[in-house]
């Protein structure tokens, strides 16, 4: 199943959610409904985005590529640094999780 919401393409398929900015967000060029061009209207939506889920590490480093783009310095700054913190701790879990599989495989196999 696809859809589009706030400038965003969500993919649901048996990989999970896919989390991607829909193509035409990236276009920043200004029309009749959006006088002010996309790149502020996918910056709200991904604000609006990570006030529901706050540890998405791809929405924080996307955001702060969009705040680079429109020369918010420091708020770009602040994002890739909440990307690679949310990025670590998921690391650390999964690294976690494999000790526990390897510590119940060798519970299993006797080794």
């Amino acid at each position: 199943m696809n859809a589009t919401l706030l400038g965003f393409r969500a993919k649901c398929g048996s990989g999970g959610l896919l989390f991607r900015p829909d193509q035409s967000c990236l276009d920043d060029r200004p029309s009749r409904r959006f006088p002010t061009g996309r790149r502020f209207r996918t910056v709200r939506a991904l604000e609006t985005a990570l006030k529901l889920g706050p540890n998405r590490a791809d929405a924080h480093y996307l955001l702060g590529r969009f705040y680079q783009k429109l020369g918010r310095t420091a708020d770009f700054e602040r994002e890739i640094q909440l990307s690679r913190r949310q990025r670590q701790q998921q690391l650390q879990q999964e690294e976690s999780l494999l000790k526990v599989a390897e510590g119940a495989r060798r519970r299993h196999t006797g080794s």
